[in-house]
């Protein structure tokens, strides 16, 4: 259902999915505009707090390499991933682009 609800957020600005093979990318959605190529993984969590620690550090170098696997495959487009956050509470979703480092 989190998913869902991401993805409506995502097609309201614009997004389109975007089918590439479960092997190259794994995210909970793959989406596209334009030439940008964007890589969300969606997690919901009870609370805002939980919800920011949702994704470990496993994830977070599995996401990168998927990036990177995108970005060759696509090469005139732009690769960014993001997480997306739902919780039951106001602010209820919120993106945060992730950053390699």
């Amino acid at each position: 259902m989190a998913e869902k609800a991401a993805l409506v957020s995502y097609l309201i600005r614009g997004y389109s999915v975007l089918s590439v093979s479960q092997h190259l990318a794994q995210t909970d959605l793959t989406l596209r505009r334009g030439s940008l190529i964007l890589l969300v993984e969606v997690k919901y969590r009870s609370s805002q707090q939980r919800a920011h620690l949702a994704l470990t550090p496993v994830q977070y170098q599995r996401l990168h390499r998927q990036a990177r696997s995108v970005a060759a495959r696509y090469q005139s487009c732009t690769v960014r991933l993001e997480v997306c956050l739902l919780f039951p509470h106001y602010p209820f979703l919120q993106r945060i682009p992730l950053q390699e480092g």
